[in-house]
């Protein structure tokens, strides 16, 4: 899971989005999980929204992994 912030303009947003190969071949496909808000309206609350952001993908991305074997 990773953060991206997608559009242009005034219309960016923040999304959470995760990334899947497609077996067989090269390509990826690309689930949105969750829109988060607009950029900029969340960058002028807080200028560290994205690394907050980032931290919380990466939490999340380790919940959904099984545990390894011991």
């Amino acid at each position: 899971m990773y953060v991206a912030i997608t559009g242009s303009g005034k219309y960016r947003v923040i999304q959470f989005r995760e990334e899947k190969r497609i077996p067989g071949s090269n390509q990826k496909k690309i689930n949105v999980i969750e829109t988060l808000g607009n950029y900029e309206e969340m960058l002028a609350q807080d200028p560290d929204v994205i690394i907050k952001l980032k931290v919380e993908a990466r939490r999340r991305t380790l919940e959904k992994k099984p545990p390894m074997p011991l």
